[in-house]
C-alpha cells in the first residue's frame, strides 16, 4: 500500500498557526499549508507576557532558549500597587517558577517571538502563502475559496484566523464578538523617556508592576532586557472608551487617571501616543472541532489579557492538535488514504475533549480576575489586599485567580505534549487503529491487524 500523506491547511501565520505548523512538520506524514491573508509578514505589535505553561510548548518544540536569548534572560517577578499611593500589595517572585511550575516566565517583545517561530518555520522548509484571504469555507468536504476564487482542498483545515475568524462563522454562524465595553491602551516607551529618578525603582527592578484601581488597571514591564518597557492601560468604562474613539485619547486617560499614582501620571506624560484595542469576547462554543474542520487561539476561545493566557492557550491547542495529528500519520504506511481520513474526526473530537474545558475555565478565570484588579475602596478591595499581603505560592486558597495556588499549578505546570501523548495512548489502546480494510478506506471495526 503507498504511503498516505496527511495534507493540512492552516489559516492564519501567527503565533497559533506557526506554532501548529512546526508541531506538525515534526512528523515525515504531514504535508502542511498556512494561508495568510497579509501580503508580508511585518515585525510589529508591542510586548507579550510568556507564562511557563507556553514555555513548556516551546521546549518541547526546542525552540524555548532561543526565546530566551531574544528576551535576554526570563522574568524576575511581579509587584501588585495600590494605584494612589503605590504601596505594594503583592510581590511575586518568578524566578523559582522553573522549580515550582516546570518552566520559566518570560517578557518578550511581540516581534521576537514571531522571529523565532518564523525562522523555525524556514528551516522547517513550511509553506507559507501570503496574500490569500479566505473568503468562504466548506466545513463538508472540506475546501476553502480564496478571494481570488481559487479552491483550497485539504484533509483538515485549522482555522487560526483570530477573532474575527471565517471559519469559526463557517462552523456556527450566528455566534460573533460581542463588545465587553473594555479596551486596552498599549504603548512602547524607551530607557531614555523613563531617565526621571521618579521612575528609578521600576527600570530597576526588571519586574511586571501592576497599579490596580477601580475600574481600570496599568500594566508595565521590561522588554529586550529593560530597552524598552511595555506599557498597557486597561479601562472597563464604555463612556470613557466612547470619548476616547472620538477625542484625543491620550489626553482622555491622561484626565481619566489624574488621582492616580505619581509615578502612573508620570507614565502617561512620558508616552506621545497611545494605541487602542477595544476587548472582544465569544460566548462558549459547543464544540472546537467539526469533522476534519479545527479552531485554535482566539478562533475558538478569546480571552481578556487579566491571566496573560491569550497567546499561551492557543500554543498549546497547536501542540496538543499537531501531535494529535502528527501521531496518526504514523500509522500512514499500513492505512490507505480514505482510511487514514475516516479517523481524522476522532483525533479532531480528542482535541476538543482535551483543551476546551482547560481553555472554558482559564476563560471564565481571567474575567474573574479582572473583577479583582478593577475594586473600588471597600470592603472586597481591603479583603483582596490582605490575601495578597499574605500571598504563598505553594499554599494559598483564594477566589482570586491570580493568587490561588491549586489554579495555578494547574494552569502554570502542564506538559502539553506529555498530556496529548497520554491521550494519543488511550486512543491507541481503544482500538482507534484496530480495524481491517477492505479497499480504499472500506473499514471492518472491532478485529486487530
Amino acid at each position: 500500500m503507498e504511503t498516505s500523506r496527511l495534507n493540512v491547511a492552516i489559516i492564519g501565520a501567527g503565533i497559533a498557526g506557526l506554532t501548529c505548523a512546526i508541531t506538525l512538520s515534526r512528523y515525515a506524514g504531514a504535508r502542511v499549508t498556512i494561508l495568510e491573508r497579509a501580503p508580508s509578514l511585518v515585525a510589529a505589535g508591542n510586548g507579550i507576557q510568556v507564562p511557563c505553561n507556553a514555555c513548556h510548548v516551546l521546549r518541547s518544540l526546542g525552540l524555548l532558549d532561543k526565546l530566551i536569548a531574544k528576551s535576554k534572560g526570563v522574568a524576575p517577578g511581579s509587584l501588585s500597587l495600590d494605584y494612589e499611593n503605590g504601596q505594594v500589595l503583592l510581590n511575586r517572585d518568578f524566578t523559582r517558577y522553573e522549580e515550582i511550575y516546570g518552566a520559566p516566565w518570560l517578557f518578550v517583545h511581540r516581534a521576537d517571538y514571531m522571529d523565532v517561530l518564523l525562522e523555525e518555520a524556514d528551516r522547517l522548509g513550511i509553506q507559507i502563502r501570503l496574500g490569500c484571504e479566505v473568503k468562504e469555507v466548506n466545513t463538508g468536504a472540506p475546501w476553502l475559496r480564496l478571494t481570488n476564487d481559487e479552491i483550497v482542498t485539504a484533509d483538515v483545515i485549522i482555522g487560526c484566523d483570530g477573532i474575527n475568524s471565517i471559519v469559526r462563522k463557517a462552523l456556527y454562524p450566528t455566534i460573533r464578538p460581542q463588545p465587553t465595553n473594555t479596551s486596552a491602551y498599549r504603548a512602547l516607551l524607551t530607557r531614555s523617556q523613563l531617565s526621571s529618578s521618579i521612575f528609578t525603582s521600576i527600570t530597576t527592578s526588571s519586574k511586571c508592576h501592576f497599579w490596580l484601581g477601580p475600574h481600570a488597571h496599568i500594566v508595565l514591564y521590561p522588554i529586550h532586557g529593560g530597552d524598552t518597557f511595555n506599557l498597557v492601560v486597561i479601562i472597563a468604562d464604555h463612556e470613557l472608551n466612547h470619548r476616547c474613539q472620538s477625542g484625543n485619547m491620550l489626553e482622555v486617560v491622561r484626565e481619566h487617571l489624574a488621582g492616580w499614582n505619581p509615578v502612573v501620571r508620570g507614565l502617561l506624560q512620558a508616552v506621545q501616543g497611545l494605541a487602542s484595542f477595544p476587548l472582544l469576547s465569544v460566548e462558549d462554543l459547543p464544540s472546537f472541532a467539526s469533522a476534519r474542520v479545527a479552531l485554535m487561539g482566539d478562533a475558538a476561545h478569546p480571552t481578556v489579557p487579566y491571566l496573560g493566557q491569550g497567546a499561551a492557550m492557543a500554543v498549546e491547542d497547536a501542540l496538543v492538535l499537531g501531535t494529535l495529528l502528527g501521531n496518526l500519520t504514523r500509522f500512514s504506511s499500513s492505512l490507505s488514504s480514505g482510511s487514514l481520513k475516516a479517523r481524522i474526526p476522532t483525533i479532531l473530537q480528542t482535541y476538543d475533549a482535551i483543551q476546551r474545558p482547560r481553555t472554558t475555565t482559564i476563560v471564565a478565570q481571567s474575567r474573574r480576575h479582572g473583577h479583582f484588579n478593577h475594586l473600588a475602596r471597600g470592603p472586597e478591595q481591603r479583603a483582596r489586599d490582605a490575601e495578597f499581603a499574605a500571598f504563598d505560592t505553594e499554599t494559598t486558597a483564594s477566589e482570586c485567580p491570580w493568587v490561588d495556588a491549586a489554579f495555578n499549578r494547574e494552569m502554570l505546570g502542564r506538559d502539553a505534549e506529555a498530556v496529548t501523548s497520554v491521550e494519543f495512548g488511550r486512543l491507541v489502546a481503544e482500538g482507534l487503529f484496530d480495524q481491517w480494510e477492505i479497499g480504499d478506506g472500506d473499514l471492518i471495526l472491532g478485529a486487530r491487524l
